[in-house]
């Protein structure tokens, strides 16, 4: 869900023991899929200059979460768990 790194705030309070795992993928990719989609309820999916901006929302977001959150957050990229699932779906269960 596109505003799911809002939560990790909330998320890290509720589960101190939690490790959160944050999937990235090519923002490329991510505005393409935005724009062709056409969310009913996420108007701003509709526009490349808010894609645009809230790609940018997104990164400014997560670069907070990384320096403040009190619990892990094991970072993933999309195209790697595609491409070997096993051997990332190994590397986040160790």
């Amino acid at each position: 869900m596109p505003e799911n790194t809002l939560y990790l705030g909330f998320l890290a309070v509720m589960f101190p023991r939690a490790k959160l795992i944050h999937c990235r993928r090519d923002l490329r990719d991510v505005a393409l899929s935005c724009w062709m989609t056409h969310f009913a309820r996420v108007r701003w999916a509709c526009a490349m200059e808010h894609i645009t901006s809230r790609i940018h929302e997104y990164l400014r977001v997560m670069d907070h979460w990384r320096r403040v959150l009190p619990v892990p957050v094991l970072e993933v990229d999309y195209e790697a768990m595609v491409s070997e699932p096993e051997r990332v779906s190994r590397e986040l269960l160790a």
